[in-house]
């Protein structure tokens, strides 16, 4: 699976956070230092098979800041997209909603 940062998330984390990014890798402030499962979603676009190789790219495709009971918690939503090999074919996408805080 590859995940990538694209430069504008890469952009607005270090905006939020004061993060320091080193190529794909993104260190959180300590600050954040628990996750909560804010909900997945999931496409299905085609049928798969047994045997079917898949590759799974996830981007990062929106970072927010909110405020919680807690204090400030970042709202990061991921997406990940299945192809099959063979084809090139989209098979799936994944959205995933993460809590920081």
């Amino acid at each position: 699976m590859n995940i990538t940062v694209t430069d504008v998330a890469q952009t607005r984390l270090t905006d939020l956070l004061g993060a320091r990014a080193e190529s794909d890798a993104v260190a959180f402030a300590p600050e954040y230092d628990r996750t909560l499962n804010g909900g997945n979603e999931v496409e299905p676009v085609e049928e798969i098979c047994a045997g079917d190789v898949l590759e799974a790219r996830t981007r990062v495709t929106d970072l927010s800041l909110r405020a919680s009971r807690l204090g400030q918690m970042l709202v990061i939503v991921q997406e990940t997209v299945f192809t099959r090999q063979s084809d090139g074919a989209v098979v799936a996408r994944t959205r995933k909603t993460s809590l920081r805080y």
